[in-house]
């Protein structure tokens, strides 16, 4: 199966879908049936927000329906779906369990979330600490709507230029070298964010398969998460990214 159908396996797209943030490559067209695209800014100020992004084609970039900051109620204004899918967002979310609370109260009963998620060992991640349940547990209790200042210093700190290539062959490049210049650099960053008050968008979380299922696992024992994990698919072989299905407990 490809990269779609192994997000999709299981999902029902018959009865409503929304997509969280698909920009320009949705997973789920329109012509699939009745889907939703929400994103955190409108078609046109997204447009604006990406303009000078040569990754962004921006004649691709989907209509948005629904706006949506990723905090407080969704509101689907009527829309009923069953089924949310998103790609490569829940590692930018500062508070990924209230988020994922959100999109289940707006589901169905029997709804389902569809998450691809980057797998650290095989990213620019690859150097930073795996994420363990409690932290993501304190930025419950914090209400967290900006990255932590030990984030963005991770992020800048950490940064790996390897290729998917060479992490699949167990080499990690030698950059960034870990020096006075470049700690200070990582380090000034994330102040000046912190003290400007501003967004610097980074992942928030780095997980394993199995790190994301435990995050999930102790948070509904927390009792703090309504959902559980359906289903599973594992990081395949050259891959750089791994597939959770999540249903209500």
């Amino acid at each position: 199966m490809d990269r779609v159908q192994c997000m999709l396996d299981g999902c029902d797209l018959s009865s409503g879908v929304i997509e969280i943030g698909p920009l320009c490559s949705p997973i789920v067209q329109r012509s699939s049936g009745s889907v939703r695209y929400v994103d955190h800014l409108c078609t046109e100020d997204l447009r604006a927000k990406y303009a000078d992004n040569p990754s962004v084609a921006q004649d691709r970039i989907c209509e948005v329906d629904i706006v949506w900051p990723g905090t407080g109620k969704l509101d689907l204004s009527g829309f009923t779906a069953k089924t949310c899918v998103a790609s490569h967002v829940i590692e930018h979310i500062p508070d990924p369990l209230r988020w994922l609370n959100h999109l289940s109260d707006a589901l169905d009963s029997d709804g389902q979330i569809a998450l691809a998620i980057p797998d650290k060992r095989y990213t620019f991640d690859v150097r930073r600490s795996e994420t363990r349940p409690d932290e993501v547990l304190a930025a419950f209790i914090e209400e967290r709507s900006t990255p932590s200042p030990a984030q963005i210093i991770g992020h800048g700190l950490f940064y790996s230029f390897s290729t998917l290539e060479n992490l699949w062959n167990g080499i990690v490049d030698a950059q960034p070298v870990m020096d006075e210049v470049r700690t200070r650099w990582a380090y000034q960053l994330a102040a000046d964010i912190f003290a400007s008050g501003k967004y610097l968008d980074v992942h928030c979380w780095v997980w394993t398969p199995e790190s994301f299922c435990e995050a999930i696992k102790i948070a509904r024992w927390a009792g703090v998460l309504n959902l559980e994990v359906a289903s599973l698919s594992d990081t395949s072989l050259g891959s750089f990214e791994f597939f959770a299905r999540l249903r209500r407990a």
